[in-house]
């Protein structure tokens, strides 16, 4: 089993035996985590930037949330070794975390940072605060399963 990093880092921090978690596009690995989370990402922006952004609901804003909460334990439970990492699952999760970071970045520019950004970054640091704590590099010694 390879450990030798995928290149480049900033496309794809996985290992080379971690090569089923990322997507190939030409010749270079890229994470399909972060790849979900930035197809969530762009689409969120340019809603949030359109005119019809003042059409959000807060249901709509719950719901996000409310999945990308799940996604985050699902991405807890796979980097702790409690859960099999699955891309459908990944793909179906991970662009939720890019629609509440890309509220988070146009609210935050637009009308200044406040309680809720405060809350929702730490509870993002608090989960990796929680994944360093445990001793574990993510993914090492996780649970092997189906891509």
């Amino acid at each position: 089993m390879s450990t030798a990093p995928l290149r480049p880092v900033w496309l794809s921090h996985h290992s080379a035996h971690e090569a089923d978690r990322c997507v190939r596009i030409g010749g270079t690995h890229v994470c399909r985590r972060c790849l979900a989370m930035f197809a969530g990402f762009v689409p969120a922006v340019m809603l949030l930037l359109s005119p019809w952004r003042d059409d959000l609901q807060a249901g709509d804003l719950g719901l996000v949330l409310a999945l990308t909460i799940t996604a985050g334990l699902e991405f807890a439970q796979v980097a702790t070794g409690r859960m099999a990492y699955s891309a459908r699952r990944v793909l179906g999760l991970s662009p939720f975390p890019g629609m509440v970071l890309a509220w988070l970045g146009v609210t935050g520019v637009r009308d200044g940072l406040g309680p809720v950004h405060l809350v929702l970054a730490g509870a993002a640091g608090a989960l990796l605060v929680l994944l360093v704590l445990r001793g574990r590099p993510v993914h090492q010694g996780a649970v092997a399963g189906p891509s």
